[in-house]
């Protein structure tokens, strides 16, 4: 039951900054409230890994997020180092 549960968060964070980074891409989708919703879900996730790795400027115009990738990275690790210490018991 526990690694179901933890299974249902793992894919629920990962489906949910997927989105965001899609919807990044469209510039009213922050003003909608569901897209701000989403900004509140997933900008305490994000927001570590941006002071980690900082958006790249490309020729100085637009600024290329890697954080989800990390994000998303540490979240796979995390789920699986997870799912390794609930199968042991």
């Amino acid at each position: 039951m526990a690694f179901i549960i933890l299974r249902m968060i793992y894919y629920v964070l990962a489906g949910l900054i997927l989105v965001n980074v899609i919807l990044s891409w469209i510039p009213s989708a922050q003003w909608h409230p569901l897209g701000r919703l989403l900004l509140r879900i997933t900008e305490p996730l994000l927001k570590p890994f941006r002071r980690l790795l900082p958006p790249v400027s490309v020729s100085g115009y637009v600024g290329i997020d890697f954080s989800p990738i990390l994000c998303l990275a540490v979240l796979f690790v995390a789920y699986h180092i997870a799912a390794v210490i609930i199968a042991k018991f």
